[in-house]
């Protein structure tokens, strides 16, 4: 929306002013909302061969687990939900860097962003000049604008401890484990994708201001400008 005003005539009553104001209001464009945005896990097909573009997370909702060994046991990494289900949950992807230690899931974060952040702008704009003789002329601008703008990205990340024979440990670990693995436990850790705490929104308020004020005129066959900015 926009809208202008003007009132005075130089020519007749030696003044004129100029307002002029500007609102634009942009809603939030959610990735899930595009087609080409909306996952950061893209199967393709290209002469005759199958890919997959894969830019998904393993701080994951449910979390993965990694457990590191004592006695020289290799560390692994799982997803206590896919040992559970076979299956990855909403959300989630079975990893394409799993191996034979390690079984996660991966999150696809990209469901959880905007292509287009919610914004404001608001502009506002005066100008003003005054004949005070057939030689000198006083003129200012006036000008504000404000860019209100909320950005939302994914969800954080929440590495954290799982303490051996806890009762996290003892329902999504153990359970697991071979009884070597159970015997020589290290240290066990989960990551975490903070989902269900919401986007990580910033908000970012930029005012400029800009001031104008000077003067034009003829003296003894000499043209002369000056302003203060």
């Amino acid at each position: 929306m926009s809208a202008s005003y003007g009132f005075g005539d130089l020519e007749t009553k030696g003044y004129n002013v100029l307002a002029a104001y500007r609102h634009d209001d942009q809603s939030q464009v959610k990735s899930t909302e595009r087609d080409f945005a909306k996952t950061a896990y893209i199967p393709f097909d290209f002469r005759g061969n199958h890919y997959i573009y894969d830019r998904t997370s393993t701080a994951t909702i449910p979390a993965n687990v990694t457990a590191t060994f004592n006695n020289n046991i290799p560390s692994i990494g799982f997803s206590p939900y896919l040992k559970k289900t076979g299956n990855c949950p909403a959300m989630n992807f079975v990893s394409l860097n799993n191996t034979a230690t390690t079984q996660n899931c991966a999150f696809d974060f990209v469901q959880t962003v905007e292509v287009v952040p919610e914004n404001k702008r608001d502009g506002l704009f005066l100008k003003g000049t005054l004949n005070v003789s057939d030689n000198l002329q006083l003129f200012t601008d006036f000008a504000f604008s404000r860019f209100d703008i909320t950005a939302r990205i994914a969800p954080n990340t929440a590495p954290f401890t799982i303490v051996a024979n806890s009762a996290m440990y003892n329902q999504y670990v153990a359970p697991y484990l071979t009884a070597q693995q159970l015997a020589n436990v290290k240290a066990v850790s989960g990551n975490y994708r903070t989902y269900d705490w919401g986007t990580r929104d910033s908000r970012t308020l930029t005012d400029s201001t800009h001031f104008v004020a000077g003067a034009d005129g003829n003296f003894s066959g000499w043209n002369l400008n000056s302003a203060l900015t």
